[in-house]
């Protein structure tokens, strides 16, 4: 009869203890929740770039604030963020620049290192985005058995590039080139475009 009372305290205690460890979680949860906004990461003028829900936004603040969306659901959170005004074409246009990082693979076998240059050029007047390059380099990294029996073995290293390197010129043009070619882009103020010049 002792020894059945003492079961039953026991499970009662423990069963007290895990549901007020799981009522603290909760709590603290719901605070950082609330506590989450939109991260800002560069200003210029009147603009803000910020960040929310996997999100990189450009925020117009004036009379009513504004947002044009740069983009949404990248490989990692942006870093290195920068806006910068142009003038192209005798309009005033923003440049925003942008890096995602994401590492993929184990160490020990093959691993990869992805790192995305994002460099977008926005007409806040009309809300809209009139040029957008990603440049992509990829250092990967794998270890290359030389025997069948796995017993030697040597780390060879690659690096695999995509896209167009972008450079803005001091006179408003856009230079986007890769190994092979090379595009020279100005901007027409008419159809609020950048196009290849002749």
């Amino acid at each position: 009869m002792k020894k059945t009372i003492l079961f039953a305290l026991i499970l009662l205690f423990t069963a007290s203890i895990g549901v007020a460890q799981k009522s603290k979680k909760a709590k603290g949860k719901a605070k950082a929740s609330v506590a989450a906004g939109p991260k800002s990461l560069a200003k210029a003028d009147n603009l803000t770039a910020n960040y929310a829900k996997s999100e990189l936004f450009l925020t117009v603040n004036g009379v009513a604030s504004d947002t044009i969306s740069l983009r949404k659901n990248g490989i990692s959170d942006p870093a290195q963020v920068a806006i910068n005004p142009i003038s192209c074409g005798g309009q005033k246009l923003y440049c925003v620049t942008w890096t995602e990082n994401k590492k993929t693979g184990d160490i020990k076998t093959k691993q990869e290192d992805v790192t995305q240059k994002h460099t977008m050029i926005v007409d806040v007047a009309s809300k809209s985005k009139v040029l957008a390059n990603i440049e992509s380099a990829n250092h990967i990294t794998e270890k290359v058995y030389l025997s069948a029996d796995k017993y030697v073995s040597e780390t060879q290293e690659k690096v695999r590039r995509e896209g167009f390197e972008c450079a803005l010129q001091p006179d408003g043009t856009v230079v986007l080139k890769n190994k092979s070619t090379q595009t020279k882009l100005v901007y027409d103020a008419a159809t609020k475009k950048f196009v290849a010049k002749k």
